[in-house]
């Protein structure tokens, strides 16, 4: 699980990443610069990663592996993942679920992965936790 916890992140740093002019080689421990603020403080990253995760916009491959994992993520409400995955995923399904704006997004996430709401009151009460 903490694999997945880490492939989420991964996944989250990766929607940040804007085309470099030229390739550029890889950056060593470029996840621990992770900001998830910067995910929600940029409207067209979050809806380029809502979109990917509903199934609705084109997915970077590590998009792919998230939409992959996320059923997992929702089931177990991230009990292996490491604090600072959690504390990171925690703020930003919390601001999901209570953004007005993004009440939609949060209702089709739910209806795509949890379309019986079987996980919903764990998934609750992980985002409420903190």
């Amino acid at each position: 699980m903490s694999r997945l916890c880490t492939v989420l992140c991964l996944c989250l740093t990766s929607v940040l990443s804007l085309p470099a002019p030229a390739p550029a080689p890889a950056q060593p421990g470029r996840q621990d610069n992770f900001s998830v603020d910067a995910v929600l403080n940029n409207p067209r990253v979050l809806n380029a990663y809502l979109k990917c995760v509903l199934g609705t916009g084109p997915c970077t491959k590590e998009g792919r592996e998230l939409k992959r994992l996320l059923p997992d993520v929702l089931k177990t409400a991230c009990k292996a993942c490491p604090q600072q995955d959690k504390e990171n995923l925690r703020k930003f399904l919390r601001r999901v679920r209570v953004d007005p704006k993004l009440s939609d997004a949060w209702r089709k996430v739910m209806e795509k992965y949890d379309p019986h709401r079987k996980y919903q009151a764990g998934l609750e009460k992980f985002v409420n936790e903190g």
